[in-house]
Order: C-alpha cells, then sequence, then structure tokens
C-alpha cells in the first residue's frame, strides 16, 4: 500500500484577538498536519513520519514547537531529522519563525522490530508564542503485515481513521444482500477493544455477481476505499477481483444478543461498537410499531413491560429491523414478511447496518412471528338524535383514478385501486359510528368525496360534500362530509392567510344541528392540513404556530358576536399534543376561553394516530370551544392503520387504507 492518511486539527481563530490584525477574518491559525507511512508495511522495513505545520495568518509565528511521542511498541527509533531532539520519549522540533501563509515539516524515521502488528503514534501536537493552544491530531496507526483489521477501520469513534484511504482487510461474510448491493464481513481476530467494531459492510454496487460470487461463511479477502455513507462506516469495491475468496464454510461469529439500555445517548454508544457485527434477538421481542412501506419496524426486549413507546419517552432500548433492501413497498405483496404492533418476533439475526440515522438488524432468514390475536376491527357507538360527532381522518393521498393528476408520486391508481382505497373510506366511517361531520385531508377533489357519500352503506345518511380546491402543488386538499339527515349545511368558506401560508388553506363550514329535545343548534367547524415536518421539524414549526395562531383568530371573529358559539378546529395539524402550533390553540388569548383539546380525556397511552420509527404520537387533533367542551360525551382514536403494515390488494379489509388513524368525538347537544 502507498497511501497515506493526513489528520488536521483546525480551531476558530476568533478566539484569538490581537491590535495588529484581525483573525476574525482567517479561517484558520495554526494548524498540523500529520502524513503516516502507508497503513500496512511488511516487517523490517523503515518508516518515516511527517508533520507540517501551517501558518494561516498574515503575520509570522515565532518559536513555533512540534512534538511527538514514539511507538511504543514494534518499532525503534532510527533517526531524528531537521533539528528534532528526544527529550525522554518525546521528540521535539524548534522552528524559530513561521513567515505568514507558510508551512515547515518536519521528519523522524523507525524502524520494524517484528513481522506482525500495530505501530501507533499515539500523540503529536504544535503550538507557537502567538497561539499557545495544542493543535493535535488523531493517533497513526501503521500495521505490519498484509492488511488493515477491521477492528482499526472502524476505529473507536464514530466514523473510520482511513475515512477515503484505501486499504486491504479480510472477514468472514456474515450476510449477503443483493437489496442493498453489498455484503458484511466480520473479522477473525480482535483487538480486545470493547469501543471497535469487528464488523464491516462491502458496498459492491454492480462489481460483484452476489448471488454467484461469495457465499454466507467464506473468508474473502477485500481491496477497497473506506467510505463513511450516511455515517455508515463501508469498504466500496469497483472491480471483482477487488473481492478474492480465501476459504469456504468458515463457522460464522458468534452473534452479539442486543440489549441496548433505555436512554438515547447511552444506546447510541452501545450500538456504534456493534456497527456491522453480526447480532441476535433470541426471544420474542415485541413490535412498538409495524412494518413500514420501507421494510422497517421496531422491537423492544418483551422482559421490558413495554408495548408502547409514546413521544417524549426514552426511546434507547429500540431495536430496529430492516428488510435488507432500498425497495418501497407500496403493498405488502413485495415485503418478505409483514409486523403489525403487539407481534412477538424471535429468533433474529444478521448484521447491524446504520442508514438514514438508525441502527437496525438486517436479517440473513426472516425470524419468528408470533402475531397478536386480537384481529377484531370495532364498531364505535352512533350518534343518538341529540348528540353531534364529528371526526378527522386524514386519508393519505385520496386520489380518484381520472386524469389529470398533478403529482409524480404516488401514480396515478388504477380503477380497481381507487374503488378499493374508496370502499375502506366508507367502511372505516361506519366503523367510527357514521360520524355527523367528517373532517377529510389529503383529497383530490370534491367528486371523490361525492363518491364516497353515494355508496350503498352510506346512502341512508345523505352525506353532503364540501371542498374548495387549494394551491397544493400535489393536488391534495381538504374538506367534508356533512350528514344531511341530521344536519343542513349554511356556509362554505376557504380561508388564506395573508401572503399564501397555507398550501392547503382551512375550509370552514357553518351547519345548523337538528336535534330531538333542543332543536335547531348552529356548529362551526374549520378543518386544517398544516405543513409537514419534511424540511425539518425546528425549521416548519414557526410556520405551524402562525397556522395555528390564524386558526385562533378565525375563532376570535365568532366569539366575538356569541362567546358561547360552538366552533371545532379540526385536522392532521402536524404536530403533537403538547406542542407549541397545540399550545397557541389551547393556551392562546381568545374570548369566551381556550380551545379544549378533546384528547384531554383519552388516557396517555391512548393519545396516538400515527407511529413514527417506533414512536406513538398524536397528530390528528379535535379542539373545541369551552362551550361545547362542556358537552362532550366521549372521544375515541380509531386504531385501523398506524399500527398496521402495508397490506395485501386483495385484503378487503378496512386496515392500512392510510397512515393515520381517525379520531372522533361525540357531543351532547339537546336538553
Amino acid at each position: 500500500m502507498t497511501s497515506t492518511r493526513p489528520f488536521k486539527a483546525y480551531f476558530d481563530p476568533t478566539v484569538l484577538a490581537g491590535p495588529t490584525r484581525d483573525l476574525a477574518r482567517e479561517r484558520f491559525v495554526l494548524a498540523i498536519e500529520a502524513a503516516a507511512p502507508p497503513n500496512v508495511l511488511p516487517g523490517g522495513e523503515t518508516l518515516i513520519y511527517t508533520f507540517t505545520v501551517f501558518n494561516h495568518t498574515d503575520a509570522p509565528f515565532s518559536d513555533v514547537t512540534v512534538t511527538s511521542t514514539l511507538p511504543a511498541e514494534n518499532a525503534v527509533l532510527a533517526t531524528v531529522e531537521d533539528g528534532g531532539e528526544l527529550e525522554g520519549d518525546v521528540l521535539r522540533w524548534t522552528i524559530s519563525t513561521l513567515p505568514a501563509h507558510e508551512s515547515q515539516s518536519v521528519h523522524f524515521v523507525v524502524a520494524t522490530t517484528d513481522e506482525t502488528g500495530t505501530i501507533v503514534v499515539e500523540r503529536y501536537a504544535a503550538w507557537a508564542n502567538e497561539w499557545p493552544l495544542h493543535e493535535t491530531g488523531l493517533p497513526l496507526l501503521t500495521f505490519i503485515g498484509e492488511g488493515v483489521p477491521i477492528y482499526a477501520i472502524q476505529g473507536p469513534g464514530f466514523a473510520s481513521p482511513y475515512k477515503l484511504s484505501f486499504v486491504d482487510t479480510e472477514g468472514i461474510v456474515t450476510g449477503i444482500f443483493p437489496g442493498l448491493q453489498g455484503l458484511w464481513i466480520q473479522g477473525t481476530e480482535s483487538d480486545d477493544d470493547p469501543t471497535t467494531s469487528e464488523g464491516l459492510f462491502v458496498f459492491t454496487g454492480g462489481s460483484l455477481d452476489l448471488s454467484a460470487d461469495v457465499q454466507m461463511g467464506d473468508l474473502v479477502e477485500v481491496h477497497g476505499r473506506v467510505r463513511e455513507r450516511s455515517n455508515q462506516t463501508e469498504l466500496h469495491i469497483t472491480a471483482p477481483e477487488d473481492v478474492v475468496v480465501a476459504d469456504n464454510d468458515q463457522p460464522l461469529p458468534e452473534p452479539v444478543e442486543l440489549d441496548p439500555p433505555l436512554e438515547v445517548e447511552a444506546a447510541a454508544a452501545y450500538y456504534e461498537p456493534l456497527e456491522g457485527m453480526l447480532v441476535s434477538v433470541t426471544d420474542p421481542a415485541v413490535a412498538v410499531a409495524p412494518t413500514s412501506s420501507y421494510g422497517e419496524y421496531v422491537l423492544v426486549r418483551a422482559e421490558r413491560g413495554i408495548d408502547r413507546i409514546p413521544r417524549g419517552r426514552e426511546t434507547g432500548a429500540f431495536i430496529m429491523v430492516d428488510d435488507g433492501a432500498t425497495t418501497r413497498h407500496d403493498d405488502g405483496t413485495t415485503l418478505p414478511y409483514a409486523v403489525r404492533s403487539g407481534d412477538q418476533v424471535g429468533s433474529l439475526i444478521g448484521p447491524l447496518a446504520f442508514t438514514f440515522d438508525n441502527y437496525k438488524i438486517e436479517p440473513v432468514e426472516p425470524p419468528e412471528l408470533v402475531p397478536v390475536l386480537d384481529n377484531v376491527i370495532p364498531q364505535l357507538p352512533r350518534p343518538d338524535p341529540d348528540q353531534f360527532s364529528v371526526a378527522t381522518f386524514n386519508i393519505e393521498n385520496f386520489f380518484d383514478s381520472q386524469e389529470p393528476h398533478l403529482p409524480s408520486d404516488p401514480p396515478r391508481p388504477s380503477r380497481s385501486e381507487y374503488e378499493r382505497k374508496r370502499s375502506q373510506v366508507v367502511d372505516t366511517i361506519v366503523a367510527l359510528g357514521v360520524p355527523t361531520v367528517v373532517g377529510f385531508q389529503e383529497v383530490e377533489n370534491v367528486g371523490v368525496l361525492e363518491d364516497v357519500a353515494a355508496q350503498p352503506a352510506l346512502a341512508d345518511y345523505d352525506y353532503q360534500a364540501a371542498l374548495i380546491e387549494g394551491p397544493s402543488s400535489r393536488d391534495i386538499d381538504v374538506g367534508f362530509l356533512v350528514r344531511g339527515d341530521r344536519v343542513t349545511l349554511e356556509e362554505i368558506g376557504q380561508y388564506q392567510a395573508p401572503e399564501g401560508l397555507f398550501s392547503r388553506p382551512p375550509l370552514m363550514i357553518t351547519m345548523t344541528v337538528h336535534t330531538a329535545s333542543a332543536g335547531d343548534v348552529t356548529v362551526h367547524a374549520i378543518v386544517n392540513h398544516f405543513i409537514s415536518k419534511s424540511g425539518g421539524e425546528a425549521l416548519t414549526e414557526p410556520r405551524r404556530v402562525m397556522e395555528a395562531e390564524w386558526n385562533a383568530h378565525l375563532v376570535d371573529d365568532i366569539l366575538v358576536g356569541d362567546p358561547e358559539a360552538y366552533v371545532v378546529v379540526l385536522g392532521d395539524l402536524n404536530d403533537y399534543y403538547d406542542s407549541a402550533p397545540l399550545r397557541a390553540l389551547t393556551e392562546g388569548s381568545i374570548p369566551g376561553g381556550r380551545l379544549v383539546n378533546v384528547a384531554d380525556a383519552l388516557p396517555p397511552a391512548e393519545r396516538y394516530s400515527y407511529i413514527f420509527q417506533g414512536i406513538s404520537q398524536l397528530l390528528d387533533h379535535i379542539l373545541v370551544t369551552p362551550a361545547l367542551a362542556a358537552r362532550q360525551v366521549r372521544v375515541d382514536v380509531l386504531h385501523v392503520n398506524a399500527d398496521y403494515p402495508p397490506t395485501d390488494p386483495e385484503d378487503t379489509s378496512l386496515r392500512h387504507s392510510s397512515d393515520h388513524d381517525p379520531v372522533v368525538a361525540t357531543f351532547g347537544l339537546g336538553e
């Protein structure tokens, strides 16, 4: 090998101020770059170490000092060059003057004393009279022999010390994944360091026929370049000859049984030394999230007694499992197997990957599943003649099968796909107890809602559709279905905030609800779909706060005329039960009192309508004015979507018609 590994340490110059120059304008001040010998060297060779000091300022540095420790073993000092001196076990050089924007190098040479082993220079540093901070870098490692062990490539930190270097290594193949365009290998020797991993992902791309050229248990010699792709340490090859099978039928390494700590930071420190290694979950663990469209689900060990993790709780105990591919699964037919929340999963074994900011097992074979037995779909009570019920439902990309179809993703559904989705929506409305009002999000047009209302199961309720198309680039809007047998729809209006705050503007309806004992009652409802977190939670939250404040303004206008008015704000607000946007509604200054979240009446464990990477959270909300809150009878979240994996197209049940669960609240309006 002939590559070198430079390490640099740069510091912010704004911490040093001087009367003669503005160092804040300089990107760097003093830096030291260490050029190690080759990563791998045969025994009996000599090694030259070079340290280069840089002056990145507009003025000279005086009395620049460079120091370096000597290797503790496997090498002896041969010569010290450039005026360096040995002081105990530390080499020291003094450069009297280092001109502005120039650099100078110093060197020393060692001779190897063994045929195998590791030569390490632990510490080196540089400083000057004008810059007393001791700049340094990572330790310098050279392996005597024929390759770099995997544990050294992984290193003790979150990134490889060999990043971008070409190395040779070897290991036993522990997993072959054409869907990920690569394989995992694990070293046959250990450094007995608990902070380093002995496993590594080899990215082959199209360079290797993974189904024919290598097998599980092969001992392979690999040449490639170390990269950190999505922060996973990998070895990238460029040609078939970069992987050579040295032996077959080697015993696989003993897998590490996973038992991560509950705290998130502790779990990250626990997982990192296992990255790339063979791991297992032997006894059945509980799924706290179903298989997603990306083939991932989340487990927690059964002995922890946890079957759900609400937002705000520590998530370190999560054990994420992937499907060994990058395929997106639009339905369950392409999944190797599917898991729903509550299922138990055991006999799980595979290498530990790190992709998209999560550690996850890539199973080498399907695990053992113990499905949850409760598959009954609940049927919620229907409102009686003196009651009013309102539901919110994000139906997830409810498009018809006609042109035009604006979004590129998802594609336009076929006629049968549309009819299946329509049937699921109808069945969900029935299971919700045919609410008086249903507010929808992600609906293409009013014709879709009218088609739902016309289906035989809903025809007796005379549902009326209300939808005004907005400026969404994906052509997904908010709308209502209102029971005509109980309600007279009086007014429909779209309320866009100034400067186009909403891509899906709030839709407000005013209606007269006909009751048995209290006569006609006026109710206002405002359906919303706030901006998503896809642009980053922190970056998008201020906009959701403004969207919430605009809704509070709409409610305020109503309450000024009637402080006891019945007003409902509902929809997918894309934020949590206790988030800033929700507080803008529940703690804002509204005449007549603050809005009340109907979910206050739910136990905390039931406050979820969506599950993201194992975290159960409530994104779908119904908030009401205090006068209406005083008449609340019940609230339910119909858990028929969030806990379920993508289903087979032949499955005609209402399960997983969306990625959100609908929420319904019932109020008694009668005397």
